[in-house]
């Protein structure tokens, strides 16, 4: 039964708290299949990525990850967060001013619509490296560009109304990508250009829907 309250003071019904945890567990889904189709995308493109995960994956000495492995697989933690900087699942962040503002020089009434674009924010060139380029290690602990700024990475937006499915949409991640590594190479077409034309809304993918080639393990002499 629920303790939580809404703002009248009533206690949440048990259809309320079914429709939440509705959404709890099925939002994640539509952003975590783009996250996961852009990392096969580039997962394809760099092979030597590919085949490192792989060699995290086949280290596990079980066919399916459990809890306690989810956290020790810190190169699939790369993929996640630079697949989620080069294609955020949400394009820009709605906010409204509380309070008249000046935000780079113009002077913004309170209570006022404003955007922030996490696509530009997550390539601008004075904060990241090369920031076109697919480079997990950009978050390795060595380099941790995305600490320069508190809000410098922002897929899943940030501060009190940063999303909460964001630790369960790394799990969906490397749970499907687990079986799919240890089962599958990733392979892009003879002649796939190496920039294909994107789409952002509703959801980051490849607009020809990535003709991707998935090799068995054991054709390819794995």
């Amino acid at each position: 039964f629920s303790r939580e309250q809404d703002e009248n003071g009533d206690l949440f019904t048990d259809v309320e708290v079914a429709r939440h945890m509705r959404f709890l567990l099925l939002a994640a889904h539509d952003t975590t299949t783009s996250a996961l189709t852009m990392a096969a995308y580039q997962l394809a493109r760099h092979s030597t990525w590919q085949e490192q995960l792989r060699a995290e994956y086949m280290a596990i000495n079980n066919t399916e990850l459990q809890y306690t492995d989810l956290e020790n697989l810190p190169l699939t933690d790369l993929v996640f967060q630079e697949i989620q900087r080069l294609y955020p699942a949400v394009a820009a962040l709605n906010r409204r001013t509380v309070h008249d503002s000046e935000i780079g020089g113009y002077q913004v009434p309170a209570n006022t619509m404003v955007m922030a674009s996490t696509i530009y924010q997550h390539r601008m060139e004075q904060w990241w490296s090369e920031p076109h380029k697919f480079d997990p290690n950009r978050f390795a602990p060595e380099r941790a560009e995305h600490h320069k700024h508190k809000f410098l990475w922002a897929p899943f937006g940030g501060g009190a109304h940063k999303c909460i499915g964001l630790h369960f949409a790394q799990m969906l991640f490397k749970c499907v990508l687990f079986q799919l590594l240890r089962n599958y190479r990733f392979e892009l077409p003879s002649g796939y250009p190496d920039n294909p034309p994107m789409q952002h809304v509703p959801f980051p993918k490849v607009k020809d829907d990535l003709p991707l080639l998935l090799r068995p393990l054991h054709e390819t002499g794995r």
